[in-house]
């Protein structure tokens, strides 16, 4: 059988592996860039890091014992990703600098059309060779992968000074000694706050809401906990086991305890306030909105850059860019002149232009689908329509405490477990059951109803019809139970 996998992050890699390890040997694996790493390869700011411990975000199968950190690097876990591709022996089955464009399910599949069997073919832009061919469709090219660029920026003739995103960032910038604006006070935004405070001569940060944000238990690993791990795994696996507990317990509590995230919200402020000793600066740095709505933020450095007399907290409304800088206020009242903007503004979740052509058996493109009916997908995986096509890290598999790489061995699990029932009931084909997809997200939909997703903030969490399309409603141990229990009933299996 001949798979496809669309990305190499975390999502694409562990696919590969457990696909190889299951005895699928034909593999190829498409990446846009010249090399592997997906979000971790393309997020290199200052202070860049993961906010889910170390040895949870990793694989199960192939677990770190010498993370130097609680809260792992870019760096480090780029080159993580690098060493699983390497020690289970990827690269070959790797074609680099090769951008989808389209994917279209072969309707007609008569043997003069098809006679290699292959349901999907898969065009690279600007590649003059044929198109790929295969029979099973894997898309894991993530979430977190296109960044957005506020539309003000295109007004005006645009900032003459240099200007980018975070996940884009530049390093022939320097910004000592620089005015530089930060545009955003979400996940990359508190991370890299505190190094650029460290050499701009000031730094003004454009807020829209204040977020919530909560002690970091940082810190290096302690040389003696590395050999431990090392030469005895299953203080390694009890480690993990602990990390894991504790961060299933935070998601069960904040979203299902009114009164716990009330104790929660009260322990922010507190962690706020040691760090901020001016009143004002206080109130402009508390939400408005309880604990859990958007992402909780994890730093010990936010706070105590925020408190530095040469930042500024603007919360005006910003109209647009000049030549010289940012206006805010409502018509442009007032200019802030800087020397560098930084965009801390997150990713293009619910947008899907740009993305790649998924062409289904019925001729519908998943783009359209998704954009005029929200996103769907029966466990974020598979999606009625799109025969022996899988979505990794798809709708509804976020997570808002606990690691996201659980979430994909699951769906990897479940998306071999499939095939093999493929090989073995001898068919071709397998897509899930209009009726059993509708069933399931229904359920979602009713279990997010009364969240605190949405309770008044203004989140990526939700779509532009205010669905929760993005996280799991529930624990991460009931996404893995679920999945283990799904069985060849929910699909259609056909020769």
């Amino acid at each position: 059988m001949k798979v496809v996998i669309v990305g190499t992050g975390f999502s694409g890699v562990g696919m590969a592996i457990q696909l190889k390890r299951a005895g699928f040997t034909e593999i190829t694996i498409l990446e846009q860039a010249a090399s592997i790493g997906g979000t971790w390869r393309d997020n290199t700011y200052p202070g860049c890091a993961c906010d889910i411990v170390s040895h949870l975000y990793s694989y199960s199968f192939y677990q770190n014992p010498k993370w130097t950190q609680n809260y792992s690097g870019w760096d480090e876990i780029q080159k993580y990703l690098e060493d699983c591709v390497d020690h289970f022996g990827l690269r070959s089955s790797i074609r680099f600098n090769a951008e989808v464009e389209s994917c279209e399910y072969n309707n007609d599949n008569s043997a003069s059309h098809n006679d290699d069997g292959c349901l999907w073919t898969v065009k690279v832009k600007g590649d003059a060779a044929a198109p790929i061919r295969c029979h099973f469709l894997i898309s894991a090219s993530g979430v977190l992968t296109r960044a957005s660029i506020p539309k003000f920026t295109q007004r005006d003739g645009g900032f003459r000074g240099p200007s980018f995103h975070t996940a884009q960032w530049d390093h022939s910038v320097s910004l000592e000694g620089k005015h530089v604006a930060v545009v955003g006070t979400g996940a990359s935004a508190i991370q890299v706050i505190p190094e650029v405070v460290k050499v701009a001569s000031r730094v003004s940060v454009f807020q829209r809401t204040p977020p919530w944000v909560i002690r970091k238990r940082d810190g290096e690993v302690p040389s003696w906990q590395k050999h431990l791990y090392t030469y005895c795994p299953p203080a390694l696996w009890l480690r993990r086991l602990s990390w894991y507990l504790d961060a299933e317990l935070s998601t069960y509590l904040i979203s299902a305890k009114p009164n716990i995230f009330r104790m929660a919200e009260k322990s922010a402020k507190e962690h706020m306030e040691k760090g901020v000793q001016d009143a004002e600066r206080r109130v402009q740095l508390t939400p408005t909105f309880h604990i859990g709505c958007k992402r909780i933020l994890l730093s010990n450095t936010y706070y105590p850059a925020m408190a530095r007399e040469h930042v500024d907290i603007i919360q005006d409304a910003i109209d647009g860019v000049t030549p010289r800088g940012i206006v805010t206020g409502g018509g442009g009242q007032k200019e802030h002149e800087v020397d560098v903007i930084i965009y801390a503004t997150g990713f293009e979740i619910h947008d899907l232009r740009g993305t790649p052509a998924i062409i289904g058996r019925t001729g519908r493109d998943l783009r359209d689908e998704w954009t005029e009916n929200g996103q769907h997908a029966f466990y974020g995986t598979f999606v009625h329509g799109f025969p022996n096509y899988a979505v990794l890290l798809g709708p509804n598999t976020g997570l808002g405490t606990n690691s996201i790489v659980y979430m994909i061995e699951c769906q990897i699990n479940l998306v071999v477990r499939m095939l093999k029932e493929m090989q073995r009931a001898q068919r071709k084909q397998i897509e899930v059951k209009r009726d059993v997809e509708v069933a399931f997200n229904n359920r979602i939909q009713s279990a997010s109803g009364d969240s605190v997703w949405k309770s008044g903030c203004r989140s990526w969490y939700l779509d532009g019809r205010g669905r929760n399309t993005t996280l799991w409603p529930f624990t991460t141990l009931r996404f893995w139970w679920e999945t283990m229990r799904i069985g060849s009933d929910s699909f259609i299996f056909s020769a």
